[in-house]
């Protein structure tokens, strides 16, 4: 039991000396009035005060939730854990009381009774069991309690599953998408949620700052070393309320690991197919005492690997190469405690990557993708003015360099590069505070600024193509979480405002020629563009019972335009794509329910229903025209436009059996229609309402076998991924694939662990959406050394 102690006092009055009536009748029968009245109310009117504690460390509980039942009165517990109530009408009451992260408690006690010395307590919940999230409203919940569709992956079903990248663990979610079609040797993962097809339009989070960059392009999955990975935390639906830019379809979050124990680390190397190998170390240690010192992490990371031939058939020629792969990272994390209630962290990231693109005509290298990004945040927590407050500031460097050589279709050599920089900054200030048991206040200010200076120079024409710009966000958001009805009911509402601004853009055009299909040189200074996104949110969850809940939700989100579609000409893989400095964000509007359902405590049963409706969506649109890229045909050009409104409709389904104690079986299913509603577009004829939405496949489909014992643990999985098109037009499509991995992993006494990875399994070489073919059967050897 937990110690809580109670202290009730008890006013009582008492009319004793009789003799006042026989001196001061008059003043005696008024005073006499007076003091039965106030026995009368006393007898109605109890007192009670409490300290809230935890059971094992004593500590007291800020912010833990009081409900007296029988008075339906509620309360919040203050810094020290006090909390008090006055003018109770019964002197038997029922106190409820819930904490997160702790088991809800019931108590029953008589005011009556003088007994001071009573001792009551709350009991931590394990973190496995209690299913604590932090991105659904940027404070921590309880899962089961918010009024969204959440899940959460754990560094255990990394370690479980058959998995290369930390992005690898996210295709077992429903309604997620990852693209990573060349395994460990692609350049960029696309994730995507919701029959979105594009990842700028899924929020990445890395502890609480965003990866998706202003500039644009893809998010930078290999700068996170999967040893470092707590957990993953993945909210569906529009996120844009508290996060802004980007949560259109939903938002990751990525929890790394902090120290905890005096002193840790794990060391491991791996051998894999395409004569891959590679290494990490990871150290940790707590020095912190009664509350106040130093932890930090550090670690590297290290892999290399030949690869392999994306065009094996008839396209094969003298100019196709196999991939290839060389990349590392390093980083550190120091976390200084001041008290309980601040606290300081310093973190840093640096990676360099290094990629064959499968082409080599004369460069020793061939074609290749370099890059090297720089990664820093500082996050202050604590108490302010009753105030829980969390502030980070953050910057975001990556620098890029590509290298292109290739034979049109006339035996023409072309050779050009690529150089870029793309830099975010920003800071965020959020503020919670428990105002009563009914209200809990969150709101926050949220600054950044993005740049981009791009230019490519084609080395065998005249060309030359300089591009840059700035874009700068403000948002202000608040959120009221409320509940009712003996917590029963939770209801979340908030909105947000963001203004942003484009400016300083610039494109100039040099030496022109055929390659690059301008007529002449020239320079473009682009005007500014502002623009202002409202994102409300209302969402509701009630629970029947702890094992039966339904919730609703209404939500906006927001995509805002890349700066690299605003000012940025240059080639894609589609073509040649056009700068569009007035291109407009997208708007989601996204309407949604649920259930979860426990038939048992061994099973669990999810499923959502949701309907979005899509504005102004970005869709790349031929100009007619059409530009010798180097490939062996001539290549469209494109600019990205706001002409079209989207419709999705999606349904998800997720069971979860643990089928003995060793033994937990997983699957899910996920089937969504995404379709262009309206399409308005001077420039062309055609009109594409009705087609589908690119690079969405409509069926999805995951499960999962799962062994853990004494001996050894194991793992195998199918995901099945349908036909998707990948032209607006859907002429063309990609054929649905499906694929078998699985684990096995043994522990040899304390500290030594073996695993066997083989993802794949049944060597499907399937065909991805850029026309490349995936790498077929990878199979890995890793050994690790805990301590």
């Amino acid at each position: 039991m937990r110690n809580w102690r109670i202290e009730v006092s008890v006013d009582r009055w008492d009319c004793r000396d009789a003799k006042l009536a026989s001196r001061f009748p008059l003043v005696f029968f008024i005073f006499f009035l007076l003091i039965c009245t106030g026995e009368n109310l006393s007898a109605q009117s109890q007192t009670f005060t409490a300290k809230i504690i935890d059971v094992q460390t004593s500590e007291p509980l800020e912010g833990a939730n009081i409900f007296i039942e029988n008075e339906k009165r509620g309360g919040v517990s203050d810094e020290n854990g006090f909390v008090k109530f006055h003018g109770l009408k019964d002197e038997n009451i029922n106190v409820h009381i819930s904490y997160v992260g702790y088991a809800d408690t019931t108590f029953m006690l008589d005011l009556s009774e003088t007994n001071t010395g009573r001792i009551l307590s709350l009991r931590p919940i394990p973190e496995q069991i209690a299913q604590i999230i932090i991105t659904s409203s940027r404070t921590s919940k309880a899962l089961n309690d918010i009024p969204a569709r959440a899940e959460i992956l754990d560094a255990k079903d990394y370690q479980l599953r058959a998995n290369t990248n930390i992005d690898d663990l996210l295709g077992s979610v429903a309604g997620v998408v990852v693209n990573r079609s060349w395994g460990i040797f692609s350049k960029n993962t696309s994730v995507t949620m919701r029959g979105l097809e594009s990842a700028a339009r899924t929020l990445i989070l890395l502890d609480g700052v965003p990866m998706n960059k202003l500039a644009g392009g893809p998010v930078n999955w290999s700068l996170i070393n999967p040893e470092q990975v707590e957990r993953l935390e993945v909210i569906k639906g529009p996120a844009s309320t508290l996060y802004g830019a980007n949560a259109v379809g939903g938002a990751i979050n990525i929890i790394t690991k902090k120290a905890t124990e005096r002193f840790e680390g794990v060391a491991k190397a791996f051998y894999a197919s395409f004569d891959t190998w590679g290494s990490s170390l990871s150290i940790a240690q707590n020095l912190e005492k009664n509350n106040k010192g130093l932890s930090y992490t550090m670690y590297g990371f290290y892999r290399s690997g030949e690869g392999y031939y994306f065009d094996e058939g008839i396209n094969f020629d003298d100019s196709d190469e196999k991939t290839f792969l060389e990349e590392y990272n390093l980083g550190g994390n120091f976390s200084y405690r001041f008290n309980p209630k601040h606290k300081l962290t310093l973190d840093y990231k640096f990676h360099d990557d290094f990629r064959g693109d499968g082409k080599q005509v004369y460069e020793e290298d061939g074609s290749y993708y370099s890059y090297t990004v720089n990664f820093g945040q500082a996050n202050y927590q604590g108490k302010l003015f009753g105030f829980d407050v969390n502030a980070l500031g953050y910057v975001q460097d990556e620098f890029y360099y590509r290298q292109n050589e290739s034979l049109n279709a006339s035996n023409e050599y072309r050779l050009y590069e690529t150089n870029s920089v793309k830099q975010d900054f920003g800071v965020v200030a959020n503020f919670n505070k428990q105002l009563n048991f009914n209200h809990e206040l969150t709101f926050g200010i949220d600054l950044k600024s993005g740049f981009l200076h791009s230019v490519d120079d084609y080395m065998t024409s005249t060309d030359s193509i300089d591009n840059q710009g700035r874009m700068d966000f403000v948002g202000v958001y608040v959120q009221d979480e409320m509940k009712y009805l003996n917590e029963k009911l939770r209801i979340t509402a908030g909105i947000r405002a963001d203004r942003a601004r484009f400016y300083n853009g610039v494109q100039s055009v040099q030496n022109p020629s055929k390659v690059t299909g301008f007529d002449e040189s020239f320079i473009d200074i682009f005007h500014d563009n502002n623009w202002v996104a409202i994102s409300p949110k209302l969402a509701a969850r009630y629970k029947f019972t702890d094992l039966f809940s339904l919730y609703a939700s209404v939500a906006s989100g927001f995509n805002p335009p890349k700066i690299d579609d605003l000012c940025r000409s240059g080639k894609i893989t589609k073509g040649f794509k056009l700068a569009n400095p007035e291109l407009k964000p997208e708007i989601l509007w996204n309407y949604e329910t649920g259930l979860d359902y426990s038939p048992s405590d061994k099973i669990k049963i999810a499923t959502s229903v949701y309907y979005s409706r899509g504005y102004d969506f970005h869709n790349l649109v031929g100009t007619g025209d059409t530009v010798d890229t180097g490939g062996a045909e001539l290549k469209p050009v494109l600019r990205k436009l706001n002409i079209s409104e989207a419709e999705i409709t999606g349904v998800e389904f997720s069971f979860s059996w643990q089928v003995h104690k060793n033994f937990r079986f997983v699957t899910n299913y996920s089937y969504t229609r995404s379709i262009i509603l309206d399409f308005d577009n001077t420039s062309t004829s055609d009109n594409f309402a009705g087609n589908r939405i690119i690079e969405v496949p409509p069926h999805n489909l995951f499960a999962g076998l799962f062994y853990t014992g004494k001996l050894f643990d194991a793992s195998l999985d199918y995901t099945y991924t349908d036909a998707i098109w990948v032209d607006i037009e859907n002429t063309q499509s990609v054929e649905p694939y499906d694929i078998w991995n699985c684990k096995v992993s043994r522990n040899f006494g304390k500290h030594w662990n073996m695993s066997i990875t083989i993802q794949n399994l049944l060597d499907n070489e399937y065909i991805d959406r850029k026309e490349r073919k995936a790498p077929g059967r990878f199979s890995m050897v890793e050994v690790a050394y805990r301590w």
